[in-house]
């Protein structure tokens, strides 16, 4: 006697098991991840400092008051100072405090 009624229930079971799992992992990493960022920030590194010369999109909202979307749309401006690196935008404090 089997758990499932059929092989279709038991492969849905399966799947939801792996899912679970891959999910478990994840949070897992992202623990580890953040618990690296936390204990870097807190040595003086030579890469602590150039991370900090970049914020993201989210982080200069929280900086500036003003809402994401429209960092966004002053990011759609060609004169405005941007990076871009992989798919997502980051700006430097430097230019930023000029501005």
């Amino acid at each position: 006697m089997t758990k499932f009624c059929s092989g279709s229930c038991a492969k849905a079971n399966y799947k939801l098991r792996q899912k679970e799992n891959k999910i478990q992992l994840s949070h897992i990493d992202t623990e580890k991840h953040l618990f690296e960022i936390k204990s870097a920030g807190k040595s003086s590194s030579v890469s602590g400092s150039v991370s900090k010369e970049l914020v993201s999109i989210s982080g200069l909202s929280k900086m500036t008051g003003l809402s994401e979307r429209t960092i966004f749309k002053l990011i759609k401006t060609p004169d405005f100072p941007k990076m871009k690196i992989g798919k997502s935008y980051y700006l430097k404090l430097i230019t930023l405090s000029i501005i």
